[in-house]
């Protein structure tokens, strides 16, 4: 689809590192009439104000930023590195804990990707703490968790075994310093058990390994589960409607650039090949690294990991426009953004028809109530959440 010059511009400078026709591309880019204001709130969504504005910075003193660009920037930067600081200490007592009654933890996601993948940890947002865990060892973590001021969401508590079976995290909140919220989600599993992605997690515990991180020992996934991880992140953004989280396009372009000489390829294409990840992994690396992350790839791994040339001209000419921030997704853009993640990337047509069902029929929420436009259709959405709730019920009672 086509995208606006801020779009562009944004994508072009969404890496850590960039070659130089990426740079001279930004600089054409930048020499255009730039929507600042547009521009800034698509770089806020994605979590990567600093990053952006530094490489903008880098590419010379032609280009003159808005005075309030270089303010929000600085702001971002102070927040995301405060925001980071708070989390990672809260994760430490969340370890101890764990550790005390013999369990362990392994943190997920931005938590962690921004010690291990970046030098300097303003350039990523990370908005709450994921640790996985083993599913026997729930209920002494949950308790571990009450302990440190952790309450479980109200309606999964009230769901718990349901959840259990068909979802794959709890979230659990706590107050911090200030007020601040601080949101965690506890795993034990990484996506849905029926999105067709399965003996992910069992892999991710055989070959997690402990890292000196920070001066701390912490039981980390190996680079490629980090990778894989990374890539289903991304899938799920596509189920939820954000995919302009393209923070997530950049770690999967870091873990290539920092593990490039450890990787275990062999592993990484069978996993990659055998779930259907081809069509993500090419997504992902053609807006968070592009051929310069492509070239670190040995050999003739980039010919078995590419999809083929229509998938490759599908995802190139479709990827959905995604970066604006909507409380509303109307049905129309469901159903492409499904169609794209499900037909295209995957390759699954089956599930495209069963989850554009379950969006349209089963899951309409709150914010969808704020954003009806019309009383029938505010009527409407409270009837199909009536009728979800009702459902929901006659599972729990089945599942319990």
């Amino acid at each position: 689809m086509k995208m606006s010059i801020e779009e562009r511009l944004l994508i072009c400078l969404a890496k850590v590192y960039s070659s130089e026709e990426e740079k001279d591309t930004a600089r054409r880019l930048l020499q255009e009439n730039i929507d600042w204001v547009f521009f800034i709130r698509l770089t806020s969504r994605c979590g990567i104000t600093p990053l952006i504005v530094k490489n903008i910075l880098a590419l010379g003193s032609d280009f003159v930023l808005p005075e309030y660009l270089l303010s929000v920037a600085e702001t971002r930067s102070q927040e995301y590195t405060l925001d980071n600081m708070l989390l990672w200490n809260e994760l430490l007592k969340i370890k101890k804990a764990a550790e005390s009654d013999g369990i362990a933890i392994i943190p997920m996601k931005g938590i962690i990707l921004t010690q291990l993948l970046y030098d300097n940890p303003s350039l990523r947002m990370t908005s709450d703490i994921d640790i996985l865990a083993r599913k026997e060892s729930l209920p002494k973590l949950e308790s571990a968790l009450n302990n440190l001021g952790y309450r479980m969401d109200p309606l999964e508590r009230a769901y718990r075994e349901y959840h259990r079976k068909k979802y794959f995290h709890f979230t659990f909140e706590k107050n911090g310093l200030g007020g601040r919220k601080i949101i965690l989600d506890l795993h034990w599993d990484i996506v849905w058990p029926s999105s067709g992605f399965s003996d992910f997690v069992t892999d991710f515990w055989e070959r997690a390994a402990y890292q000196d991180i920070i001066g701390e020992r912490i039981l980390a996934l190996s680079p490629e589960d980090a990778l894989i991880e990374s890539l289903i992140e991304i899938y799920k953004d596509f189920f939820h409607h954000k995919s302009f989280l393209l923070k997530r396009h950049i770690d999967v372009s870091q873990i290539l650039r920092v593990y490039a000489g450890e990787m275990d390829w062999d592993y990484l294409v069978n996993k990659i090949s055998k779930h259907g990840l081809k069509g993500l992994f090419y997504y992902a690396l053609s807006l968070g690294g592009g051929e310069s992350v492509v070239r670190l790839l040995p050999g003739d791994l980039a010919k078995k990991i590419k999809p083929g040339l229509l998938q490759r001209t599908l995802i190139s000419k479709l990827s959905p426009k995604l970066y604006s921030n909507r409380p509303y997704v109307p049905p129309q853009v469901i159903l492409f953004d499904n169609f794209f993640s499900e037909v295209i990337l995957r390759g699954n047509i089956l599930r495209y028809i069963k989850v554009s069902f379950f969006k349209l029929v089963i899951l309409p929420n709150y914010a969808e109530f704020a954003a009806a436009s019309s009383s029938w259709h505010c009527q409407f959405l409270f009837f199909i959440r009536q009728f979800k709730r009702g459902l929901l019920y006659l599972f729990c009672r089945k599942a319990e």
